[in-house]
């Protein structure tokens, strides 16, 4: 999920749409290269955070996947319970190092292809995403699959990581490319680009015009997925009670929105903090 001048430096800050005539916004006093590195840095940052809130969840979903036991929410908590009992706390985050490893570059990649993306086709301002709804779809997709087609090994090593134990992460790929080929590094690779393509893009569409319309309601300078939290779990228990939280209920849905909502809120705070530090250093 995505360099150049172009991918951020061309791009508007949101944040800043609303300067006075005359008041450029900050981001383009900023050098393209400095735009870059600050937004992969926010980037990788955020997705580091975000994925080592949820890897106990991460890793109840694919203990799962990988063996024959029938999923519930029951025995997920059941399997985290015990593993806490039996092996520590920090067995709740085993193969972290492995998501580590896997979701800075993705992250990373991922945030800074997106604005890229968005500058190419020309949906980089409130205005123009507001006029291009599907450019600015597109951008979301195609970011997503920017940073899955560079990173998707390492999927791969987080999985296998999660529930084997191997030395590093050197060992296992050395391990999986002589046992089973080069190719199985990309096993399932066109399959999960499919399901990239409508998550990443409805996910960045999401966020990009929930911000831009917060900011034109209230003026304010940044707006987080968050704020909408509150209001969704109250129309949902309105209409089917408790119960209704846990309609369907599968571990995606639990950690999805906790992954995404912590994503995107650091990666803004991170981004505007570091770029307002690399202004005061010029």
């Amino acid at each position: 999920m995505a360099v150049g001048e172009a991918r951020v430096p061309l791009l508007h800050d949101d944040r800043h749409a609303h300067h006075a005539k005359g008041d450029p916004p900050r981001s383009r006093q900023l050098s393209g290269s400095a735009l870059v590195i600050t937004s992969l840095v926010a980037g990788a940052s955020a997705g580091a955070i975000a994925k080592t809130v949820i890897a106990p969840l991460d890793r109840a979903k694919i203990n799962f996947q990988t063996s024959d036991i029938p999923y519930s929410w029951r025995a997920a908590v059941r399997f985290l319970t015990h593993s806490a009992q039996t092996e520590g706390w920090t067995a709740l985050w085993r193969g972290n190092s492995a998501t580590m490893a896997r979701i800075v570059p993705y992250a990373a990649i991922q945030f800074t292809a997106h604005e890229q993306w968005k500058k190419l086709l020309g949906v980089d301002t409130p205005q123009t995403a507001q006029e291009a709804p599907l450019r600015l779809l597109v951008a979301g997709s195609l970011a997503g699959v920017t940073s899955q087609s560079a990173t998707y090994p390492l999927d791969l090593a987080r999985a296998r990581m999660a529930v084997a134990d191997y030395r590093s992460l050197r060992a296992m790929f050395k391990r999986v490319i002589k046992d089973e080929g080069f190719i199985t590094l990309y096993r399932g690779y066109p399959a999960t680009v499919m399901g990239v393509i409508p998550y990443a893009g409805v996910s960045f569409f999401t966020y990009d015009s929930l911000r831009h319309w917060y900011i034109d309601y209230t003026g304010a300078d940044r707006s987080y997925p968050c704020p909408t939290v509150p209001a969704t779990l109250a129309a949902v228990y309105r209409a089917e009670g408790w119960r209704g939280f846990f309609k369907g209920l599968s571990m995606n849905w639990i950690k999805g929105p906790i992954a995404v909502g912590i994503s995107f809120a650091s990666y803004d705070t991170i981004k505007s903090t570091l770029r307002d530090i690399a202004l005061s250093l010029n």
